[in-house]
């Protein structure tokens, strides 16, 4: 049938050639008779509908009968020719048309409506190799001829020649914007080349001038599909299957659609519908397969996938999802057939590959696991997820390196992958580990902080990266690391304990017991209580902090020597507090097998408790030498007592008569502190006692060197010129008498008060004034008063009485 547009043609046509023969004045000659009289019959015709009555046709037959005998009359009669073939146009007789216009074209080939007529001929005998030619020279020398590009465009389209078919389409849509065929043929362009926007717009435009129009809907819906607009492109085909029953293309459309959308049960029902007519069709099962997996659906899903599978035996993604379905129910063994035969249908597609080496590594199969994954990754260049299955594939068979250098690699492809990001913080992690165990801390550093860096949740690294900076004795810079680590997970009860942990061990006690508060829930609740204990211990709470210990023990916690802490701990607070045997007794009950440190404080607390008490202080020195072997932890009170260890044991082993030990022990802290008074009493005190034994081996003149260094030490003393006297009374009586005397008006040195009596007694002679001496000398106790007591014994007894 002749198109609209033609018909619009052949009208416009038959006004051009009437027009003239109705201002013609001379008398027509007879091939103008016959032209006039056809058209008298093309009048008639058109009054009876054309070709669509028996007297229209007839009418129409009497037209083409007088054209052929003008043209006969006149064979270059050109417009009559023009008539005569849009007549044969509408009665569809082209073939009797062509010879008579072919004839005249080549005498006028200039004529654009006798070129553009034979051209439409020929296309009606699908001759178009011929007609496109005369249509396309139409074109170029008419801007207007709206119907040749029409025409022309429709067949450039068969013809897959989509520019110059578009080219022509939009040119005769600018003629008449209301053509619908032609944007729907603009669309059909525009979808075929990929251009789905330009193809969408077209449609659009289409459903505007023809909104009832269902083919244009559902290839709008195509459209739609392919751009990913899966919403739009599904109410379409609902709306085209309320107006359009029957059609199993559309209910597998739609059921594309909710597929997409996630919609499986609608996916399925219509997929269902669409596979009753079509069974064979192994994407529609493969899609119905793949929606009962979204259901969880596993036995129908791997019935339709199956079947997928034998329908399509080049397809590989049936098999594809079937590896799929299996792997995700850990059915390993069907998830590596599944796997693999996908593999031998399509060797080279990255997502198969990635499939496969995962299967192989959940297996075990690592060198194949490797093997799939490192062959996907130049056909996914620039995808991170076969790098990143690699690190993972190599970070569980223990090869770290490459772990992190692949997962390093992935995640310059993809920052926000958070598989990527977990994975190498694990790996980063695991050889910080390596590194610290060969000592390599620098580098285990390193390493923590981009684990940190990549996954700040990362809770082993934050963990161990503390513990480094601790063992560094950093604990600011551990702080530092958790309160960053805080910053991502506020809220995080672990992040919380490790600053309580690390607040403890830089004696912010109070701290410590703040951050406690917000560690409910958190992993170790050992750990909770040991920090808990060592809170209550800082603040003199040792029921309580024995309590919590024995808790963290219990919570698996190793204590190491936080219990004997907590005892020394509680001895120096007694101590402090004068609860004196208490601390000894505590003291005595704790083990000597203890960490040197720990040995050390036991020993400066037991050598305070007995000091104090004044119990077995032979022990003191011993004690306090053990002291001396190291460093003192800091919070015992022994600091002041560290300092004067040598002072200490020089006064016990004074008390205990082993003078020649505590001259030494003296000397050695006289030497740090060779101003300190107590010391220098202590030495004039041990140097006096051995002038003493001196003087009373007769060796006068040590004696006498002895007691002028003690002099040396504490100055001019009262006690010390005394018995300086004495020892030189036996070369010089007169010169130690004279210090006898002076002495003796006090009561300073109670000896020289004796001492000046027997000198006038046995020297002077001077019996009473001895006398009085001896007399006020009985006042002072001791040995010295019975020597006075004796002589004035003596006394009465020679002379009978007490002069």
């Amino acid at each position: 049938m002749i198109s609209r547009a033609n018909i619009r043609c052949f009208w416009l046509c038959l006004v051009l050639v009437t027009s003239p023969l109705q201002a013609e004045r001379v008398e027509p000659n007879p091939s103008e008779r016959e032209y006039a009289l056809a058209i008298q019959f093309i009048s008639q015709a058109k009054q009876r509908g054309n070709m669509d009555s028996r007297a229209g046709r007839a009418a129409l037959t009497a037209a083409v009968d007088h054209l052929k005998t003008a043209l006969r009359l006149d064979p270059n009669y050109v417009r009559a020719a023009i008539l005569l073939g849009e007549i044969q146009l509408i009665r569809g007789r082209s073939d009797a048309a062509t010879p008579t216009l072919q004839r005249l074209h080549r005498r006028f080939p200039t004529d654009q409506r006798l070129t553009y007529l034979l051209g439409v001929h020929f296309f009606r005998l699908n001759q178009y190799s011929k007609g496109a030619p005369l249509l396309a020279q139409v074109i170029a020398n008419d801007a207007t001829a709206l119907d040749a590009r029409v025409l022309l465009a429709r067949y450039l389209y068969r013809q897959k020649k989509y520019r110059k078919s578009l080219e022509l389409a939009e040119s005769a849509v600018a003629l008449d914007p209301k053509d619908a065929d032609m944007f729907g043929l603009i669309g059909n362009i525009h979808l075929r080349t990929a251009r789905l926007r330009n193809a969408a717009k077209a449609f659009r435009r289409v459903l505007q001038l023809r909104p009832t129009s269902i083919p244009v809907r559902v290839n709008l819906g195509t459209v739609l599909f392919r751009l990913g607009e899966y919403r739009r492109a599904s109410e379409l085909y609902e709306d085209v299957l309320a107006k359009s029953k029957g059609n199993p293309a559309l209910h597998y459309n739609l059921g594309s659609c909710y597929y997409q959308l996630k919609k499986w049960s609608q996916a399925i029902t219509q997929l269902s519908v669409y596979l009753r007519s079509y069974d064979e069709d192994s994407k529609a099962h493969y899609f119905i397969g793949r929606a009962y997996a979204g259901k969880g659906l596993v036995r129908e899903a791997t019935n339709h996938l199956a079947r997928a599978t034998v329908l399509d035996e080049k397809n590989p993604w049936a098999p594809f999802a079937l590896a799929e379905l299996a792997y995700g129910n850990n059915d390993l063994d069907t998830a590596d057939t599944f796997a693999e035969t996908a593999l031998q249908r399509a060797s080279n597609e990255p997502d198969i590959l990635i499939l496969a080496g995962m299967v192989a590594r959940e297996r075990g199969d690592f060198p194949r696991a490797v093997s799939r994954l490192e062959a996907a990754i130049p056909l996914a260049a620039t995808s991170e997820i076969p790098r990143r299955e690699l690190g993972m594939t190599f970070a569980i068979s223990g090869r770290t390196n490459d772990a992190i250098d692949n997962l390093e690699a992935a995640r310059t492809l993809a920052t926000s992958d958070m598989l990527v990001s977990v994975w190498l913080s694990i790996s980063r992690t695991h050889r910080a580990l390596d590194h610290i165990d060969a000592g390599r801390h620098q580098a285990a550093q390193v390493d923590l902080e981009r684990a940190i860096e990549v996954n700040p949740g990362a809770l082993e690294a934050i963990w161990n990266l503390v513990l480094l900076h601790n063992l560094h004795e950093e604990p600011a810079s551990a702080l530092r690391v958790i309160q960053q680590a805080l910053g991502h997970q506020a809220q995080n009860p672990d992040l919380h304990l490790l600053a309580a942990w690390t607040l403890a061990r830089m004696g912010r006690m109070l701290r410590a017991q703040e951050r406690l508060k917000f560690t409910q829930g958190a992993g170790d609740s050992g750990l909770r209580w040991m920090i808990q204990g060592a809170v209550h211990t800082y603040l003199g709470e040792f029921t309580a902090a024995r309590i919590a210990f024995i808790e963290a023990k219990e919570n698996g916690v190793d204590l190491g020597s936080a219990l004997t802490v907590l005892e020394l701990e509680q001895a120096a607070d007694w101590l402090g507090k004068g609860k004196l045997d208490r601390a000894l007794d505590l003291v005595v009950r704790i083990p000597q097998n203890i960490a040197p440190e720990l040995q050390r404080v036991r020993a400066g607390l037991f050598a305070c408790a007995l000091l104090q008490t004044g119990k077995s202080l032979k022990r003191v020195p011993s004690l306090l030498q053990t002291m001396r072997t190291g460093p003192l932890p800091d919070g015992f009170g022994l600091a002041r007592l560290a300092r004067d260890t040598h002072l200490v044991t020089g006064w016990a082993l004074y008390r205990y008569g082993r003078d020649e030990e505590a001259e030494k022990h003296l000397r050695l802290h006289l030497e740090g502190k060779p101003k300190d008074p107590v010391a220098r009493r202590l030495m004039a005190t041990v140097l006096s006692d051995r002038a003493e034994r001196l003087y009373a081996r007769r060796k006068y003149v040590r004696a006498e060197r002895a007691l002028d260094e003690a002099q040396g030490y504490v100055g001019e003393n009262p006690r010390l010129t005394h018995n300086m006297a004495v020892i030189r009374h036996h070369n010089n009586m007169k010169s130690s008498s004279s210090v006898f005397q002076t002495l003796s008006r006090s009561d300073v040195v109670p000896e020289a008060t004796l001492n000046w009596g027997l000198y006038l007694e046995d020297v002077s002679k001077r019996l009473n004034t001895a006398a009085s001496l001896y007399r006020r000398y009985l006042k002072t106790p001791g040995i010295a008063a019975e020597i006075a007591r004796n002589r004035l014994s003596r006394r009465q007894r020679v002379f009978g009485y007490e002069q």
